[in-house]
């Protein structure tokens, strides 16, 4: 489902290339190290072929949340600096992993709050201070307007998950079910994750 997410609605080249095999979720020590009594709801692991690993953030709204960037960022440096206090990097290190941040929404309005830092900070209109100011980025992957605006893709895991949360018409849950059966192996654990999820998704109709 993660690579799904990357490969999906992530619209990087390098990201798709990646080798999806060594996906792993982050040690649980090194998130309760970097967030303490805050809670961040999923972290993963990618290897590239060549380069540093490459860290996912993943949390998840169903309200849309003005401050989000500001959390996302803060989510990143507490992350960055239990990678130096568990010597999963140093400051010898010329450069540290990446870190992209993922914000899911599947609130019933359209996210209209800021995507980054940047857009929340104001800037001088003349003058380098604007140089030095903070810098960060989240990406919004919005079920209402990925769903309405048909950029989903049957062959996507994820993409056929929005479509449950969104159904255009109540027909569309026999096609979306057999889109499943297709895409996952009949021994595949994800299966009985997605059977239990649309049987939890029926008793509360």
């Amino acid at each position: 489902m993660v690579q799904h997410l990357l490969q999906g609605f992530v619209h990087d080249p390098w990201l798709r290339g990646l080798n999806f095999s060594t996906l792993q979720p982050v040690p649980t020590n090194l998130i309760t190290a970097a967030l303490g009594e805050r809670h961040m709801d999923t972290a993963w692991k990618l290897s590239p072929r060549e380069g540093m690993d490459v860290y996912v953030l993943i949390e998840f709204q169903s309200t849309p949340v003005p401050h989000m960037a500001l959390r996302t960022c803060t989510y990143s440096t507490l992350l960055y600096e239990a990678m130096l206090e568990q010597k999963v990097t140093s400051n010898k290190d010329p450069h540290w992993p990446p870190i992209l941040c993922v914000v899911i929404y599947n609130g019933k309005r359209r996210w209209r709050g800021a995507l980054g830092l940047q857009q929340r900070i104001w800037k001088p209109p003349v003058g380098s201070l604007k140089r030095y100011l903070l810098q960060h980025r989240f990406k919004l992957v919005d079920i209402n307007k990925e769903v309405l605006e048909n950029k989903t893709d049957d062959s996507n895991l994820v993409a056929i998950l929005m479509r449950f949360e969104r159904p255009q018409h109540p027909t569309d849950l026999p096609q979306l079910i057999a889109l499943l059966n297709d895409c996952i192996p009949v021994q595949d654990e994800l299966r009985v994750l997605f059977i239990l999820w649309i049987e939890i998704g029926r008793a509360h109709v």
